[in-house]
């Protein structure tokens, strides 16, 4: 039971405290009229389209993440609206200065004059998995680093989230067995984040991730704890699907893993070979969705493979 005297004067003095939003929410952010409805149109719509996460809903995946009073809509009220915001205030107050959720020493961030210290730490090995739930715990109740009461929090864990990337694209280090969850639940964080902020400076990492995810992938299966290792595990394999579920729903980053120059041309040719109207168009991340979809193939690298097997090339 929350003691809502309690909550209410803590609210209070985290308004006092540089919790709240320093700046008046910028015009360059919302798509729509309304951060009620994130969305190209203010649809006040009853039905799901493309329903995905915690949003879902009402004109987009991400239409009823925004306001006060969201929760309430889908059957919730100011109680549940009160305990979710006490849950975000926990996760903003036992977040390290550097940005993470560190699972086995988030107690330093206890505040021990007032209750004892929190309990139930975790393995390091799993910082970035963690920290990445905690990031999308925020951007699930319409928190962002532009946007919201937490936004120095949001920011603070992205840019460490970011700077956790490695050359190949992998997030965290390689510390435990299974550290490939670590990978799987930062993309989702990224993709998310750049979904509904659609801030540059994201894509690029958001991008790296997903094609990190591609390369790992074994040919036509699954996913397990190391990079085509040729083993397949259903839970790793459901984490990197809601990764990519997260790019493609939110239409983030294009999935497109070995578009290079070289490549460009041969699905330029085998487009052009099959008389798609795509031929005629610049290749851009749509147009190459629409060849992909019209040949009935996954990737870039299945396009290639599709041209070379007809013997079609750029000079043809």
């Amino acid at each position: 039971m929350i003691d809502m005297q309690m909550f209410c004067r803590g609210i209070s003095e985290c308004r006092t405290c540089g919790l709240e939003e320093e700046v008046e929410i910028t015009p360059d952010i919302p798509r729509g009229t309304s951060f009620d409805c994130l969305s190209n149109k203010n649809l006040d719509s009853t039905s799901c389209v493309d329903a995905y996460g915690i949003g879902g809903g009402r004109a987009g995946a991400y239409g009823q993440r925004w306001g006060k009073g969201s929760l309430a809509r889908e059957g919730g009220s100011p109680g549940t609206e009160s305990a979710v915001t006490a849950a975000l205030r926990w996760l903003h107050f036992h977040q390290d200065k550097n940005g993470q959720w560190d699972q086995d020493g988030f107690q330093k961030n206890c505040d021990t004059r007032k209750s004892a210290a929190c309990d139930g730490q975790g393995t390091s090995q799993y910082d970035v998995a963690n920290s990445s739930l905690a990031l999308l715990a925020f951007l699930g109740n319409g928190h962002t680093h532009r946007v919201g009461l937490f936004k120095k929090t949001v920011k603070r864990g992205l840019d460490w989230l970011v700077g956790q990337q490695q050359g190949d694209g992998s997030l965290g280090p390689r510390l435990a067995e299974s550290w490939i969850y670590n990978h799987a639940i930062g993309t989702m964080a990224l993709c998310e984040a750049y979904a509904v902020t659609r801030d540059y400076r994201l894509k690029g990492p958001a991008q790296k991730a997903v094609d990190f995810i591609r390369t790992a992938q074994n040919p036509g299966l699954g996913w397990k704890y190391e990079p085509q290792n040729g083993r397949n595990d259903t839970s790793v394999t459901g984490w990197m699907v809601l990764a990519l579920k997260a790019a493609k729903t939110a239409e983030a980053v294009p999935l497109l893993a070995g578009a290079t120059a070289e490549n460009v041309e041969k699905v330029a040719a085998i487009a052009k070979e099959k008389g798609l109207a795509e031929a005629k168009r610049p290749l851009t991340h749509e147009v190459y969705l629409g060849i992909m979809e019209k040949l009935d193939v996954d990737s870039v690298a299945d396009l290639v493979r599709l041209a070379e097997k007809a013997g079609i090339t750029p000079a043809n």
